[in-house]
């Protein structure tokens, strides 16, 4: 579209330069000048468009006037890229100025200059559509790419949770068998030992030995139970859940969670309850809509901070929830740093790694 607009300006152009001329000039050449254009456009670089160029040059050699269109098959040199026949063009008027034909040469020039800079434009838009074309290509191939590496990185991982989980199974089930399997067989045999005594001190003493032999096994169903439910704690979860109700106040949140999972659960029982505790009391007390809540590990210690923007704050050594949250640090051998200003509320949190 671009260069069936460009030429037909030229074409408007050139026709305006041979409006006065005589009737058959008026019609002939207009017909030789578009025949040999569109032969020129549609042979594209071959043989025959160099033949069609060629003649139309010596052409307007033998008839001036012709050059009125030597812009419109110009344009069709640059597009076909015949730079020799480019530079070729200029022959025609040289010699038009050799036989003193001096009617339209300027505005023979202003067209010429006028298909070179519309050739340029249309194929510096040209070249720009297609390395949009190219950028869209590339950009859609990459988001294809990086939609199948992220289906393989999750059935990666959905792979690794079921082998951690099956072998976190077979760990349990394994010390289960070995150790509390072994515990009850020989609280069973004790047991049908302790039918055949008679005496009562010695059976008072096997009833001793069955009765710490059970709360052995016990202690092992607890100790593998407990892993159990800390494992299947997921903090990152629970603290979204505890903060959700600031969010549904319309409060703008921004959350920073940085730990691994290898939090002790009662630390990470810890920083639930304190965080539902602060949340608790923004809502309540403080008129702030922007909080941000951090939970960060370091190689050391973990860091909890919950600050909100709020203004006219105080600290309250009596008040109930920040009670619960100090006794709650306390019993993690935890740091606890509270402010309060015109600026906002922020409590600080610092717990040491055990």
């Amino acid at each position: 579209m671009p260069l069936l607009l460009d030429k037909l300006i030229l074409l408007l152009g050139c026709f305006g330069l041979i409006a006065g001329e005589s009737d058959w000039l008026a019609v002939g050449l207009p017909l030789v000048a578009v025949t040999s254009s569109a032969i020129a456009q549609l042979a594209n670089r071959n043989r025959l468009s160099w033949t069609i160029e060629l003649g139309f040059l010596a052409t307007c050699i033998a008839v001036p006037e012709l050059c009125c269109f030597l812009p419109l098959l110009l344009y069709d040199m640059r597009s076909n890229r015949h730079t020799v026949l480019c530079y070729a063009a200029s022959l025609p008027l040289l010699f038009a100025v050799y036989l003193e034909y001096w009617a339209y040469l300027p505005q023979i020039a202003l067209l010429l200059l006028l298909a070179l800079l519309l050739h340029y434009k249309t194929a510096r838009i040209r070249q720009l559509t297609e390395t949009l074309v190219q950028t869209r290509d590339q950009y859609a191939g990459d988001n294809f790419r990086l939609e199948r590496e992220r289906q393989q990185l999750r059935e990666n991982q959905d792979n690794a949770v079921y082998l951690a989980t099956l072998q976190e199974r077979s760990r349990i089930a394994r010390d289960i068998h070995d150790n509390v399997g072994h515990l009850l067989t020989r609280s069973i045999l004790q047991v049908g030992a302790l039918q055949m005594i008679s005496d009562e001190t010695l059976r008072t003493q096997g009833l001793q030995e069955v009765d710490n032999t059970l709360n052995t096994a016990m202690t092992t169903i607890r100790n593998s139970v407990h892993d159990l439910h800390n494992d299947a704690i997921d903090l990152q979860a629970l603290l979204e859940d505890a903060v959700q109700p600031l969010r549904d106040h319309g409060i703008q949140l921004r959350c920073e969670w940085d730990f691994s999972q290898h939090i002790p659960e009662p630390l990470k029982l810890c920083c639930i309850a304190i965080v539902k505790e602060g949340v608790s009391n923004i809502l309540k007390y403080s008129n702030a809509d922007r909080v941000t809540a951090i939970l960060r590990e370091q190689p050391a210690f973990y860091q909890l901070v919950l600050e909100d923007n709020g203004y006219g704050a105080a600290i309250r050594d009596s008040g109930i929830g920040l009670s619960n949250i100090k006794r709650r640090v306390e019993d993690q051998n935890g740091i606890l740093n509270l402010t309060a200003g015109e600026t906002g509320f922020r409590i600080f949190i610092t717990i040491p790694k055990r």
